[in-house]
């Protein structure tokens, strides 16, 4: 049995195709200018998200930037951003054409850095406040703060706990002018044991880089879901002195711990009066000198505009004098914020997988044939659902080599699918050993007959 010429041809030609359009590219990052690692791939179907990926893998600090941008320079005045799959795919196809082994590229964020929002400008951005020298005063007040009582074992284990650990502190550092890192240290012995008793459900993390549509940064202390840490439910930063400088900071940190995620695009699917349900998120903030505590809300609304309330501790902590029932009512309502969190996750949960669901997966149904009749190719069907990229994967191909015995190109069909599997994506290599498969069922049916 032996196939067509010209479909020998068409194969051939396929196989042929795969092979062009693969790439390996060393990519330099400026300001290094050393090549940082070298990327492989089809032209095709390479992605912004592989190649940030292998990006986060030497420069982790841009992992949780949903912002980050990547120029390239091709040797233009200026470099090129790289909008989108499109942009990367005509440059790795030009860098081919040329052979080009290296490309250069640069990482920025274009939004503001966290410390240097100042509260006037945080007023004239949120709508907060037209005047010159606003004060903390033009944020509504969050009125319902309330207290846990801490009456199970665990939680007057916690708060024994957390009053010898800073009773120990107050014993050696010197807390008059002490600066944000020594405050830090007390502040973090009041977060560490509230989320302890959360720890079931929250994590907390100290100096993670954080970015939104407004700031990007490090924050001082930052609590997360268990289950999905790029969920960031609270946010605590922690000065000195400048509590006006310190809510700035913390006012835009809280919005950026709502909006990391992208907004998800309409699909093909969706249908008019089809919407999904919209809803409100928040996050939580703490601006602290350790004495003095701040509590702020951020509430996302469904048109994604943002309001804040923040209310101060009634009482503060004055480490000089008894300050152990001042401790106690600091961690009771820190207790509650957090339990506000927890509550928080289910909103969030829904609220970030609707924002990065895409239709469902590719689906690959394969009709055998039982009734000894041959079950060409024709027989398997692609039911692609993956949004905008479906119709940009490339046809599916067989290495079919030589028009000789079927037996013989079979053998070369695997070895060149082998070859061809460690290049191109999951789904095609899928498909290709679904066509294999089905080649040899023709070369038994060929045999019987």
């Amino acid at each position: 049995m032996r196939f067509p010429d010209p479909e020998i041809a068409a194969l051939r030609k396929q196989l042929s195709d795969v092979f062009d359009s693969s790439f390996s590219i060393g990519i330099v990052v400026k300001p290094e200018k050393k090549v940082a690692f070298s990327w492989c791939g089809i032209v095709d179907t390479a992605t912004l998200d592989d190649l940030k990926k292998n990006i986060f893998d030497l420069y982790p600090q841009y992992a949780h930037d949903d912002y980050l941008e990547i120029f390239v320079y091709n040797g233009q005045p200026k470099p090129e951003l790289i909008r989108d799959n499109e942009d990367l795919r005509k440059i790795l196809k030009v860098a081919k054409t040329t052979s080009k082994a290296r490309l250069t590229i640069s990482l920025e964020t274009p939004t503001k850095s966290f410390s240097l929002w100042k509260f006037k400008d945080v007023c004239a951005e949120y709508n907060l406040s037209l005047s010159a020298d606003p004060g903390l005063d033009v944020l509504p007040a969050f009125t319902d703060i309330e207290a846990t009582p801490l009456v199970s074992e665990v939680q007057k284990k916690m708060q024994a706990q957390l009053l010898d650990e800073v009773e120990s502190m107050v014993d050696v550092l010197s807390l008059l002018g002490a600066n944000e890192a020594t405050r830090s240290m007390i502040v973090g012995a009041f977060l560490v044991k509230a989320t302890r008793l959360f720890k079931e459900d929250l994590v907390l993390a100290a100096q993670r880089n954080l970015s939104g549509r407004r700031g990007n940064g490090e924050v001082d202390f930052s609590v997360h879901s268990r289950k999905n840490d790029n969920l960031t439910l609270g946010v605590t930063e922690v000065k000195r002195e400048d509590f006006k400088q310190g809510v700035a900071q913390n006012i835009v940190q809280l919005e950026s711990a709502l909006t990391t995620a992208k907004k998800r695009k309409r699909s093909p699917t969706d249908v008019d009066g089809d919407e999904e349900e919209s809803m409100k998120t928040r996050s939580y903030g703490i601006v602290t000198d350790a004495e003095k505590w701040l509590f702020l809300e951020c509430t996302l609304h469904e048109d994604e505009s943002v309001t804040y309330r923040m209310s101060e501790l009634d009482r503060s902590i004055n480490y000089k004098t008894n300050w152990l029932d001042e401790a106690k009512y600091v961690l009771e309502r820190l207790v509650w914020l957090w339990s506000r969190m927890v509550d928080e996750m289910p909103a969030r949960d829904s609220y970030s997988r609707k924002l990065s669901s895409s239709p469902s997966n590719k689906r690959i149904n394969i009709k055998a044939a039982d009734n000894g009749t041959d079950d060409g190719v024709d027989d398997i069907e692609g039911n692609e659902e993956e949004g905008d990229e479906a119709d940009e994967q490339p046809a599916v191909l067989e290495a079919v080599l030589d028009d000789v015995d079927l037996d013989q190109r079979l053998e070369k069909n695997e070895q060149a699918l082998r070859q061809a599997m460690k290049t191109i994506t999951r789904a095609q290599a899928d498909i290709h050993m679904l066509r294999l498969e089905q080649l040899r069922r023709r070369a038994m049916l060929a045999k019987s007959k």
